[in-house]
Order: C-alpha cells, then structure tokens, then sequence
C-alpha cells in the first residue's frame, strides 16, 4: 500500500514590493504550525520514507520544521518542478517515485496541493478523523491518501483518495493548538 500526503506549506511572510517570491521565510505562527504538524504527524504514524520539497525557502523551511518531530528524519529532495506546479506536474512527480518509498510527502504551494487532493477524488483509508484540510489557501494544510500499486502504476489522479488533516484542527489537542491570530484560523 502507497500512501501520499500532500503538505502545503506554514504561514509565510507577505511578499513586498522586489522581494523574490521564492524568499519569502516563515513567520512565528508558521514555524510553530509546522513544528506542531510534524509531532502530529509523527504521534499518529504519518511518517514518510521519500520528501519532495518546492525550492522555496518557506516550503524548504516547512520540512526542516516538520521534520525535526521524525528520527531518524526521512530522505529530502529539492525538486524544482514543484514551484508553480500544477497538479498534473505534481503527479507526473509522484509516478516517478521509486518503488522503495512506500510513504511519499510532497512540501509544495497552494493551489496546487488542494487542487491535486480535489483531483484526486474522495476520502478514505488514512487517519480517524483526519477531515478538516481547507482546500482554500489556508496555511500548512496537509492531506494523506492510501493506494494499492507502484508510484508508477497509481499515476492517474481518480485512484488517489485524500484524507485532510490540519495543523489548526479539531484533530490536535485544545492545549496543543496554536492561539489563534488572524482571521484564517477557525
């Protein structure tokens, strides 16, 4: 069984008139989201084998976050087609994987990784309760899908079924939830 989870990254800087947009950093609440989201993942057994990352220095800033939570921390990859990707590019990725990676997560930029789990289908087979991804540009959402076959072999998009699940959710604790501070969080 394959299992995919898609990872949009934490709350980020605004971008500023000559900023570069691939240099935009983290902002607090991003940096504890992506902390808080990795312990998640790692208490609920979400942890990848394979990581592809946007080259972005806020995705690349999401993993080091997301990652610390893991030990040993799982095998990264920059992947320069993941900037700007659109779901068919994420996909074509994802077929490319090799056969030895039976968790896959892909550190990328909204819309793309909500528009790739809405193309993917409906929801089944990975975390109880993981159901509360905002597939609007909300910050560090995170999707999880399950699929029987290669990477290769499950390349068309209506065989992946996504389960969300989100730093901000009903899904972690009261006492573990980030304060909320602006008018995306619920």
């Amino acid at each position: 069984m394959r299992r995919l989870i898609l990872l949009r990254h934490a709350k980020a800087e605004p971008s500023e008139p000559g900023m570069e947009d691939r240099a935009r950093v983290l902002v607090e609440r991003g940096r504890k989201d992506a902390a808080k989201i990795g312990a998640y993942m790692k208490s609920h057994a979400l942890v990848p084998d394979r990581v592809a990352i946007s080259p972005a220095a806020r995705t690349q800033e999401t993993w080091k976050l997301t990652a610390a939570a893991f030990r040993p921390a799982p095998g990264a990859m920059s992947a320069e087609q993941l900037y700007d990707a659109t779901p068919h590019a994420i996909f074509a990725l994802i077929k490319d994987m090799p056969a030895s990676a039976h968790t896959l997560m892909v550190v990328g930029h909204n819309p793309r990784p909500a528009t790739s789990t809405r193309a993917s289908g409906c929801v089944r087979n990975c975390p109880p309760r993981a159901s509360s991804l905002s597939t609007s540009p909300s910050t560090i959402g995170t999707s999880c899908t399950r699929n029987p076959g290669a990477w290769s072999a499950s390349y068309r998009q209506s065989r992946w079924n996504p389960r969300p699940i989100s730093a901000r959710s009903s899904l972690i604790p009261p006492n573990d939830r980030p304060l909320p501070a602006s008018k995306n969080m619920p």
